[in-house]
């Protein structure tokens, strides 16, 4: 993957603990837990691939380069720091059962957004899970790099979980961690290659 140029990492401003809001973490945010881990293992200036945007992405842009593909347009741009895709969700047919079909976010738009990026935690909090689930980052795994930590947000659920669970198993993982936060849990997964 060629290296995107758009925002340095001089770009982006290191935050202290002072910086962050707690109200724009928890609830379908990610939770203050998982931010907090963040911050320790992943140097100011990294970049991070999230799916699915929100209230989270404007604590995670004050620190990181953050890249966001987003489905609902109310959230697009919503963090002025991010980078953001607006992938609409669009329906696909299962390749190992072409009867049953999943909703997704835009595979062409998301491949050719990610073409020239370049990221090194990838976080899974999207598209919306209850209403389109989140297994077609499974079923389109081939466009993201194994080779970074991965969050998957939300495990207290069972889709999700069942994403982290296939990650472990399919996936060179040399660690999995899990990070509760009240009634919300989130699972990193870190891979053999680091």
């Amino acid at each position: 993957m060629a290296a995107d140029s758009s925002k340095k990492t001089s770009d982006v401003k290191p935050s202290s603990s002072d910086d962050v809001n707690n109200d724009n973490l928890g609830g379908f945010a990610i939770g203050a837990s998982l931010y907090r881990w963040i911050c320790d293992n992943l140097p100011a200036g990294s970049s991070i691939l999230e799916l699915g945007s929100g209230r989270g992405t404007v604590e995670l842009a004050k620190r990181y380069r953050v890249y966001s593909v987003e489905d609902d347009e109310k959230w697009v741009g919503h963090c002025p720091g991010a980078h953001y895709l607006h992938a609409p969700i669009r329906q696909y047919r299962y390749v190992e059962d072409e009867t049953k079909t999943y909703n997704w976010y835009d595979v062409s738009k998301v491949r050719s957004f990610l073409s020239d990026k370049r990221y090194d935690l990838l976080l899974v909090d999207g598209p919306i899970g209850p209403k389109y689930g989140r297994w077609g980052f499974i079923e389109n795994i081939d466009l993201f790099d194994s080779s970074v930590p991965v969050v998957v947000d939300d495990t207290d659920r069972n889709m999700e979980q069942r994403i982290a669970n296939w990650l472990a198993s399919n996936w060179k993982v040399k660690k999995r961690i899990e990070i509760p936060d009240g009634r919300k849990r989130a699972t990193v997964l870190l891979p053999s290659s680091r």
